[in-house]
């Protein structure tokens, strides 16, 4: 697992390693921590779903811990963000972003291996990325952020859940290889592979996503691709009844 430790005093920037350090050595634990120090040099090699928790302090030099926890909660609205402060009257700001817990200093061991306790507790999975360029730069996408890949004059469009729009040279057959690892994607048509989380129903020989968003399905095999859409459906419901411990 992979945590992120952002502040400006490289005192307590130490002193925090020393103490994830020593609980990741009692526990077992396999932690990797990369330290910052400052907003604005964890934002510039910041990608999402990188890390499994983030520590930051509240108020730095130049880019503050809440404008670098706006930044993150962008791309990222479920990442563990830890603020660390000298002071507890800002907790209320801190939360307004979704905190995960508040920590003050100076660091108490017991707090530190406490919190790291229900951190580790966390089922947080790293989703893999989809890496390709566009538009002069190289994009990372989550995984579970991609609507749909489509094949497009020799190149690709990848669409998100945010309905943006890449348009990239890599070729459709690599991404979709890529892709077909995880169980979540389809493929509807030659040259058309979604994620079917977000796939709200199959008619007329069309697939409809969220954001009424049509794409045309192979008509050979639309009850197929169909039953498939449903049987993944299914299988999901009963897992999350399994976590939470219900019966179908």
């Amino acid at each position: 697992m992979i945590f992120a430790l952002i502040d400006d005093s490289r005192e307590d920037r130490e002193k925090l390693h020393t103490l994830l350090t020593e609980y990741a050595a009692h526990h077992s634990d396999e932690l990797i921590l990369r330290c910052f120090s400052s907003g604005e040099e964890f934002l510039e090699k910041y990608r999402p779903c990188q890390y499994a928790a983030v520590f930051l302090d509240i108020y730095m030099s130049g880019i503050t811990g809440l404008e670098t926890a706006q930044v993150i909660r962008y791309s990222d609205a479920d990442l563990p963000l830890i603020f660390i402060t000298s002071s507890p009257e800002h907790m209320a700001d801190a939360f307004r972003f979704h905190a995960y817990e508040y920590v003050t200093k100076p660091f108490e061991r017991s707090r530190i291996f406490h919190l790291m306790d229900d951190l580790m507790k966390r089922t947080t999975k790293i989703e893999n990325l989809l890496s390709f360029p566009a538009n002069r730069e190289t994009h990372q996408i989550p995984y579970s952020d991609i609507l749909f890949v489509r094949s497009a004059d020799h190149r690709s469009e990848i669409v998100t859940k945010k309905e943006h729009s890449y348009i990239t040279r890599t070729n459709f057959s690599f991404i979709a290889e890529q892709l077909s690892t995880d169980s979540r994607y389809l493929l509807l048509i030659r040259g058309i592979l979604v994620n079917m989380d977000y796939i709200v129903r199959f008619a007329d020989h069309s697939c409809y996503l969220e954001g009424n968003i049509q794409l045309p399905v192979n008509v050979k095999n639309y009850r197929q691709i169909e039953q498939m859409w449903k049987n993944y459906i299914f299988q999901k419901i009963r897992s999350e009844h399994t976590l939470q411990g219900g019966l179908l």
